[in-house]
């Protein structure tokens, strides 16, 4: 039976703010693919729609960390309709899962997160779900990938 008066458990772990609002998606495509779609996302036009409340917008292209396979590339989670705070500033970090699948890892780039306001901090939880949903999906595309044009001519 639950006892509403009992003691909660002490946790070993200090939980931060960036333990609970980071996304995490998988992408079924390998890292090199990952990369080289994100190089051509972030050219000229470095907005991904992500529908008609949101974008995503990837101002530079990816940076190579631990031997290529972990890339980093910084992104503005922008919602249409919103006066006071046009983007929130994020990081999105790709790694290798195997050879043919990779994760998607969002989370704020404010050092600051822990002090947001109650609407900064509910348009990034609406927000950024929606952008990994998108960016995975955008990435996942599979017709520039030489192996898998193969196989799908097959």
């Amino acid at each position: 039976m639950f006892d509403p008066w009992a003691m909660a458990p002490v946790l070993s772990h200090r939980y931060s703010l960036h333990d609970v609002v980071c996304v995490t998606r998988r992408v079924d495509a390998p890292i090199d693919h990952v990369v080289r779609r994100l190089a051509e996302l972030s050219g000229t036009d470095p907005t991904v729609a992500v529908g008609d409340r949101a974008a995503l917008q990837l101002p530079e292209p990816p940076v190579s960390a631990h031997h290529g396979l972990v890339w980093r590339v910084p992104a503005r989670l922008h919602s249409r309709g919103a006066h006071l705070v046009p983007y929130v500033r994020a990081q999105i970090e790709f790694s290798a899962w195997s050879d043919g699948i990779s994760e998607l890892f969002l989370r704020p780039a404010s050092h600051h997160a822990v002090h947001w306001g109650r609407r900064h901090l509910r348009r990034y939880m609406e927000l950024a779900p929606i952008a990994a949903d998108a960016l995975a999906k955008e990435l996942a595309r599979r017709r520039d990938h030489p192996a898998y044009g193969e196989l799908a001519a097959a």
